[in-house]
C-alpha cells in the first residue's frame, strides 16, 4: 500500500499511478490518497491514513467472521493490539458483532491512571505487584461512547523478568450489553478468557523475538508468517 498526499495528487492519478507501478513491479499495490494539512506531519498524515484503512479490513473481518457463525463464546478473535477505533460513523461498526472478540496489547503506558477516588493508581504500580497468573480487577474506560473494560494479566514468573512490568498483558472487551455496561462483566467469563491466554504463553519465541515476554505463540507465529509474505525495506527501496 502506498499513500499519496493530495497536494501532488488527484483522484484520477491514481488508478493511472497503480496500473504504472502495478505493471512495472508485477505487483499489486493499493493507492491511498490523504488530504495534507500545514499544521500535521505529511508522514504522520499517511500514516493515519493507512492505519484506517487497516482498521476498516479489521472490521470487515470480524463481520465476515460473525455472519459465518465463526465466532462464539468458545471459538473467540483476539486482535493484536488494543479495540480502538475512532470516527466509526459510516463505518460500518455493529458492537454485537465483538461479543467474542479481545484485544491484547504487548505494551501499555505504565503511567495511566486506573480506578477511582482515593483508590486511584498508576497501570505501573497496580501491575508490578501481580504474581504469576494473576490479574487485576477488569477497569472500565470508553471510546466514542462505546465502554471497554481493561485488565492486565501475568503471563511470565516476576523471578524471570528484567523488570516488574515484563511478562504483563493487557487484555480488552467491549461491553456489549447494558447490563455489562452497568454492572461490569462476569468474572467467570473474565477468568475463562484469562486462563486461555496463559495456555497460549508457549512455546515461548524466546530468543526470536525480543518482546517474548509478553508474546503469545500464535499471535508470534502469525506475525511471522506475514513479514515472511512481505517485501523487505531493501526490495521494496529497490522497486523505485
Amino acid at each position: 500500500m502506498i499513500a499519496f498526499p493530495d497536494q501532488v495528487t488527484t483522484q484520477e492519478d491514481l488508478k493511472c499511478l497503480s496500473e504504472h507501478i502495478n505493471k512495472t513491479t508485477g505487483l499489486n499495490f493499493e493507492l491511498l490518497r490523504y488530504k495534507v494539512k500545514s499544521e500535521r506531519d505529511p508522514v504522520d498524515l499517511g500514516i493515519a491514513k493507512i492505519m484506517t484503512y487497516m482498521a476498516d479490513l479489521e472490521l470487515e473481518a470480524v463481520h465476515k467472521l460473525t455472519d459465518s457463525n465463526m465466532l462464539g463464546p468458545d471459538s473467540m478473535l483476539l486482535k493484536d493490539g488494543p479495540l480502538r477505533y475512532k470516527n466509526l460513523k459510516g463505518r460500518n461498526f455493529d458492537i454485537i458483532q465483538f461479543r467474542n472478540v479481545i484485544g491484547l496489547s504487548k505494551t501499555f503506558r505504565p503511567s495511566f491512571a486506573i480506578g477511582e477516588g482515593r483508590a486511584k493508581k498508576d497501570v505501573g504500580v497496580v501491575t508490578s505487584g501481580l504474581d504469576m497468573g494473576e490479574r487485576t480487577t477488569v477497569y472500565k474506560t470508553s471510546e466514542e461512547d462505546k465502554y471497554i473494560g481493561i485488565w492486565y494479566l501475568r503471563i511470565r514468573p516476576k523471578v524471570l523478568m528484567e523488570n516488574p512490568l515484563q511478562g504483563v498483558l493487557k487484555v480488552e472487551c467491549y461491553a456489549t450489553s447494558t447490563v455489562e455496561e452497568e454492572n461490569g462483566f462476569e468474572h467467570n467469563r473474565i477468568n475463562t478468557v484469562s486462563a486461555h491466554i496463559l495456555r497460549e504463553r508457549n512455546v515461548s519465541p524466546y530468543g526470536q523475538d525480543s518482546r517474548w515476554p509478553t508474546h503469545l505463540y500464535p499471535v508470534f507465529q502469525t506475525e511471522t508468517y506475514i513479514k515472511v509474505n512481505l517485501l523487505s525495506d531493501i526490495h521494496f527501496r529497490a522497486i523505485f
